[in-house]
């Protein structure tokens, strides 16, 4: 048994502005996540939620299934946080009764930081509900009701902590324990008693964008802003003089641009000067002239630069000699400066390059770009070796070439100056290339500083700064998997572009070519026809046809599409009148003839516990025993297109309850059983058993097992007799991921097994007797078999039993498993057999046998009918359901009015009674490799 923590880590300061108020919120988790994240990797589900909202629209849904939970605030830079002014944590906490199984329990009862000061953890024992009083280190929040909301207070100030050397590399956290998995709902985290200055207070503008303290920002960009809450209008002030932007007003603001009355809260500003610190701020106004105005906090960013580093990963140099240990690349990775200052370089030799000339040639050094670049200067380290500095460059001819073998030589170039021989030698060469095109510059040495020939010349290093001309920074981002159909590409313009040219295929080398599809847009973004499922290659061509080159090819991109879009997906749906799930979804209420429900009853109609994916699932109820069938039927406004976008397969997710045994047409099992284990020396659980003579084998896939317990067990066993404790070989999977070959090899023995975990269902597993040896395999796709483990003997008599074992693994709880694929050999023989072994006393299944269909209907009236595998109703897990268009017959698949569901079948009458849950329905396309 274990406890899962939940960290919510706070909070930062911003340098500007000072406004002081009682509460700091650091969540309010309205229309975003924020920096709030599940770390690291955790696996919890952070949504946007409405459940447990006490102000605003949203809260944060918190979805756990165990083991130690993060949820961590990323901190922005720059921002200090004094907890010793801080006197309580509070946050809003709401939790339903259905989201945590009986028995589990939650509390709050640490507060830790993790700073510069390292980890730090004190139990905080003042942890109180503040409606009531009352203290709930350990409240078993399973009694709370409903919906209801709980206050809950962290006492900082009484722990009595000296948090004093606390930096901005610091973060504080609050645990949350819980026993369980369920689903959190979090709303409005503050800190009380403290004063930050520049947090913004609720009715303030916050999260700028750009960033506060962005760099590389382009000359035009459009300033954007969250309103604060009541505001109508904004007055925007921008300038490049801090004080100037934080002391502006309407009347008084000399050289600061001020746009009053914005009813918007966005505002381009376009032209603006390279590489310059630009302030911003938003005054919220919450009505006309007579409104309150709430001067903003002051934000700032840097504007782009006139042009960049190239990367020395993106360039080779060589040269025509080289004195030993002394590699021409030196000049170009780095290597001697300062990584606290990369503008100052070492005075050790092994960092520099220097050419030697022994070939009686002039020393030369050669870079060749990955591409061509527009070129705007060279900055050059000359060789500072604290004896020999004298060999640094001092007249150079530089040639540039755009092929590598046709050269130009670039006219006026200075002569470079001499290094000092010192530590933190900083470049004292600057060379204007005049914004040159070239993938490859050639330096050869006329004369060096020794005053001599050029024999032995060197470099320390050099840095090619280049304009960037072509596209970059593509939305979405190189390798980006699940991007929406109905997404724009945009990218980050190339500097001097009039136009773009955007080739985009499924076909990388058609896009590298230049023979894919192609558009001409001006602006930089270009909204294109993508299919689901698809990858995607894309480059944008940057044209200028007044400037030389005139084209600017881009690099390759490339891009995933979702496979799947949703149909319907149960989320909407509540217990309001008009929402409910059946009033969408309708079913055989007052239908003599139509045994379904749709949703349960009494309310709440929808079922939030057991869900595929989300938050709600619905729950499908059905009665043949005495209507012929049971169905709901959604019936659309307006007929769908499943078909959009390429999609060729409908998908829906569906779990039913436990069976005890059904064999379907089809050939598949459903079945499930209970008992504490099969295990030691003795076993319980419900076995499907035929009789094996001599040597045979039984084969099958695990389509599922139910996680009533991580080790609750589904597999293909031989065993000597139908007694508990018999010898026996068993080849199971469980909840966990785990197949394990088991055996005991003497009746009442122990039982000892050979494991292999992280493997998943379904999973095809294999267990062969050949006289009284036994093998175990494992199969991935039931075609390629694994050994697990080595063969093992036991002895057994001719005549044995071989099937299928289920074990819950938990005494009186059912767990359903499902099988297909089932295959014996010839020497197993008879009709299946049920037993309960171990434990006689095993319940029967929650439902009995029936089979699950879906029919579509398009707005001519045809319909077409598909069934699910026989098993569905009693596979006790979610089962994806995958069906491709073909299997729809005669029907207009781009013209759907009606999706029914149900259980039945007229053909062969079943009568069976149950419940199955439907989730997660969707059209799309598998993914192409």
């Amino acid at each position: 048994m274990y406890t899962k923590a939940i960290y919510l880590i706070s909070a930062f300061v911003l340098i500007y502005s000072c406004t002081s108020h009682a509460d700091v919120v650091i969540g309010d988790f309205e229309g975003d996540l924020g920096t709030w994240i599940s770390f690291p990797d955790s696996g919890a589900v952070l949504e946007l939620g409405t459940v447990g909202t006490t102000s605003g629209n949203s809260s944060l849904n918190l979805t756990v299934i165990g083991g130690y939970w993060e949820l961590q605030w990323i901190l922005p830079e720059g921002l200090v946080l004094d907890l010793n002014n801080v006197t309580t944590l509070e946050l809003d906490a709401a939790m339903l009764v259905d989201n945590f199984a009986e028995g589990t329990w939650t509390k709050i009862d640490k507060l830790a930081i993790n700073s510069d000061l390292g980890w730090r953890e004190v139990d905080v024992t003042t942890v109180i509900d503040k409606g009531t009083g009352e203290e709930i280190a350990s409240k078993d929040w399973g009694t709370w009701s409903g919906d209801s909301n709980r206050t809950i207070t962290w006492d900082i100030g009484a722990v009595g902590y000296d948090w004093t050397g606390l930096t901005d590399s610091s973060y504080v956290t609050f645990s949350i324990a819980a026993m369980g998995a369920g689903v959190f709902h979090i709303d409005n985290i503050r800190l009380n008693g403290v004063d930050i200055p520049g947090w913004p207070t609720p009715e303030q503008a916050k999260k700028p964008s750009p960033a506060h303290r962005a760099n590389d920002i382009p000359r035009s960009v459009t300033l954007s802003w969250k309103p604060g809450i009541a505001a109508q209008t904004h007055n925007l002030f921008f300038g490049s003089d801090l004080n100037d932007v934080n002391n502006a007003t309407l009347a008084e603001h000399s050289g600061v641009i001020v746009v009053e009355g914005l009813d918007v809260n966005n505002y381009e500003i376009d032209n603006l000067d390279f590489e310059t610190i630009y302030y911003w701020r938003v005054d919220e106004v919450t009505g006309g002239t007579s409104g309150s105005i709430y001067k903003g906090i002051l934000w700032s960013f840097t504007s782009e630069p006139y042009s960049y580093k190239i990367p020395g990963e993106n360039i080779t140099a060589s040269a025509g000699s080289s004195y030993p240990g002394n590699d021409p690349n030196n000049t170009i990775n780095e290597s001697g400066l300062n990584p606290e200052n990369m503008d100052l370089h070492s005075q050790i030799t092994s960092d520099m390059w220097l050419g030697t000339g022994i070939d009686g040639n002039n020393v030369w050094i050669r870079y060749d770009f990955n591409k061509l670049y527009k070129l705007h200067e060279m900055l050059v380290w000359n060789y500072n070796g604290a004896i020999f500095s004298d060999a640094g460059f001092k007249e150079v001819k530089i040639e540039y070439s755009d092929d590598g073998q046709t050269w130009e030589t670039l006219p006026d170039v200075p002569e470079f100056a001499q290094a000092p021989g010192v530590e933190g030698y900083e470049y004292n060469t600057v060379v204007d290339f005049n914004e040159v095109s070239a993938q490859s510059v050639r330096l050869t040495v006329l004369s060096n500083w020794s005053g001599s020939d050029q024999f032995l010349s060197g470099l320390s290093e050099v840095r090619f700064m280049y304009i960037p001309v072509r596209a970059r920074e593509p939305e979405p981002e190189a390798g980006t998997a699940d991007v929406a159909v109905d997404a724009a590409l945009s990218w980050r313009a190339g500097r001097d572009a009039a136009e773009h040219n955007v080739y985009i295929s499924t076909n990388e080398q058609m896009v590298i070519d230049g023979n894919a599809p192609s558009q001409t847009v001006v602006e930089s973004s270009y909204l294109a026809a993508l299919m689901l499922g698809q990858t995607y290659y894309w480059r944008v061509d940057e044209v200028n046809n007044n400037e030389t080159p005139d084209v600017w090819p881009g690099d390759i991109w490339n891009f995933s599409t979702r496979e799947y879009v949703s149909i319907e997906d149960f989320e909407d749906y509540n217990d309001s009148q008009s929402y409910e799930i059946w009033n969408t979804w309708t079913d055989g209420y007052g239908i003599d003839e139509n045994g379904s429900q749709m949703g349960h009853n009494p309310p709440p109609y929808s079922e939030s516990a057991i869900v595929q994916n989300g938050k709600k699932s619905a729950p499908l109820y059905y009665d043949n025993t005495t209507a012929d069938y049971s169905e709901v039927t959604r019936t659309f406004d307006v007929a769908q297109n499943l078909g959009a976008n390429g999609a060729d397969t409908l998908k829906l997710h569906y779990r039913g309850n436990t069976v005890t045994f059904y064999e379907a047409a089809d050939g598949s099992i459903a079945m499930s059983g209970e008992g504490t284990d099969i295990w030691g020396n003795a076993d319980q659980f419900r076995f499907a058993y035929k009789q094996l003579t001599g040597s045979g084998s039984i084969i099958a896939r695990v389509d599922g097992i139910q996680n009533t317990n991580a080790t609750a067990k589904a597999g293909v066993m031989i065993r000597s007799t139908l007694n508990a404790n018999s010898s026996n070989a068993f080849l199971l999977l469980n909840a966990s991921g785990t197949v394990s070959f088991q055996r005991r090899t003497t009746n009442g023995g122990s039982t000892t097994q050979t494991t292999v975990s992280g493997l998943q269902a379904p999973y095809w597993v294999k267990i062969t007797r050949n006289g009284n040896s036994f093998t175990a395999q494992r199969s991935a796709d039931g075609i390629t078999w694994i050994n697990v483990g080595s063969a093992v003997t036991i002895s057994m008599g001719s005549t044995v039993y071989a099937g299928l074992a289920v074990t819950s693994h938990t005494a009186n709880v059912l767990a359903a498993a499902a099988f297909s694929g089932i295959q014996t050999s010839d020497s197993i023989t008879g009709d299946w057999a049920i037993a309960a072994i171990g434990d006689t006393e095993q319940a029967e299944g929650d439902n009995t046998p029936d089979v699950l269909f879906i029919t579509l209907e398009d707005n001519n009236g045809r319909q077409s009918k598909v069934f699910a595998s026989g098993s569905a109703v009693g596979t006790g897990v979610w089962t994806e359901w995958a069906i491709p268009y073909g299997n729809f017959t005669n029907i207009d698949i781009t013209k759907i009015k009606r999706i029914k569901i149900g259980i039945g079948d007229s053909s062969d009458t079943l009568k069976g009674k149950g419940l199955v849950y439907i989730d997660n329905m969707c059209r799309g396309h598998a993914l192409v490799q």
